[in-house]
């Protein structure tokens, strides 16, 4: 498969949160298992969370990076990520 990219701003923004869970499982599923790319805005760390990848952009400039460790706690890098 093509090495496609998917574009999802605020992906579960209007959702309420175990619908948003459910949403955002189902969407890395398919990124992963069809080894997609995707480029995901959000202000929800539970979500950035998710990513492999997370940059922080002011005023359109990246900022800075956290590419965070797979195995590591996903609460301790949510929590990081709200500070």
């Amino acid at each position: 498969m093509l090495g496609l990219l998917c574009g999802l701003d605020e992906p579960t923004g209007n959702l309420d949160s175990k619908t948003g869970t459910e949403v955002m499982t189902y969407l890395v599923d398919i990124i992963r298992d069809r080894q997609l790319t995707a480029i995901v805005v959000t202000h929800d760390a539970k979500i950035a969370s998710q990513a492999e990848r997370i940059l922080y952009m002011k005023d359109g400039v990246i900022v800075d990076e956290i590419v965070p460790d797979p195995k590591a706690d996903k609460a301790a890098l949510i929590a990081q990520l709200n500070s």
